[in-house]
């Protein structure tokens, strides 16, 4: 498999081995392959023996590229368009529109940008920057992406002084593509730190030769030059019902942003999507978690 076939937040780790992030889902006895470190010569048949070994009824694996998604199509995957990827290419220093530049420069003005080192001191100022950020106090999404700063990651950090605005961790495919996983601001964090972060970042990677940087996915947001099929149209519709308690819209707002190019984002599962399966998974991603949240924080008089 090459690069572009990868599901997000599945890796190549410098050690190659085989291990999946399996979530059981009890009710449809679907298998959900969330996350998953592969060596980068796994062949798509390799991986698919692997899985049906321990499928249960079914399996599902989400944030699968167009490329990956045709051929899951054709080993017997239904395959539902459920967002997009936002990618830039580095071949070359980043040149954004004059309203990103200002922010970068803002942001530059106001503190220090730096890679640092994995430690456990510098795991724990990542992990206060989580709680002391704009969604520190709510519940956390779960197996979506890659929620802990690993050794083999790296980490992108916006600081005054000692204290840490913004960060943004980064995993690998291989040489060719870095992933965006944390994306933390501060929650007093001033104008233009996380533009002057995703700047910082995306230049040291251009430098270290990575082809491809990658902000992540904005979900429910489909592809506007791609027809979507009914039972596409009608899970984003339901899900941003759903979801009201996501900001889906601001975090494409924010990565648009960088003019990147939007590849369409695909949910597979053999034999099919059941509304069973879904709805599991939006149970053990702790989506709805965050929805209650939300939804009592917004009624009248409810103390905050």
């Amino acid at each position: 498999m090459s690069a572009v076939e990868f599901p997000l937040s599945w890796e190549t780790p410098p050690a190659p081995r085989f291990d999946a992030q399996i979530i059981p889902l009890p009710v449809s006895r679907y298998r959900w392959y969330a996350l998953a470190e592969l060596p980068d010569v796994f062949s798509l048949p390799d991986l698919l023996r692997r899985m049906e070994a321990d499928s249960g009824r079914g399996m599902v694996i989400r944030g699968c590229p167009q490329a990956l998604a045709d051929r899951l199509s054709r080993s017997g995957f239904e395959c539902l368009i459920t967002g997009q990827e936002a990618v830039l290419e580095l071949d070359r220093p980043p040149r954004w529109k004059k309203a990103v530049r200002y922010l970068v420069r803002l942001g530059q003005k106001t503190g220090t940008l730096s890679r640092e080192a994995f430690s456990a001191h510098n795991l724990a100022r990542l992990e206060q920057l989580r709680l002391e950020s704009a969604h520190g106090s709510e519940p956390q999404l779960r197996h979506l992406f890659r929620t802990q700063w690993q050794a083999e990651h790296t980490c992108f950090v916006f600081r005054q002084g000692e204290k840490w605005l913004g960060a943004l961790t980064v995993s690998y495919i291989g040489r060719q593509k870095a992933l965006t996983e944390l994306l933390l601001r501060h929650r007093n964090a001033p104008q233009g730190v996380m533009e002057s972060l995703v700047d910082f970042a995306a230049r040291e990677l251009q430098r270290e030769g990575v082809a491809l940087f990658s902000l992540g996915e904005a979900p429910f947001v489909p592809p506007t030059d791609v027809p979507l099929s009914i039972k596409e149209r009608l899970f984003v519709s339901a899900a941003k019902r759903a979801l009201f308690a996501y900001n889906y819209r601001g975090l494409y707002r924010f990565k648009n942003k960088f003019s990147p190019q939007w590849r369409a984002v695909y949910l597979c599962g053999r034999p099919r999507l059941g509304l069973l399966s879904l709805a599991e998974m939006f149970w053990k991603s702790n989506l709805h978690r965050l929805s209650w949240h939300k939804l009592t924080r917004a009624v009248p008089g409810r103390k905050r």
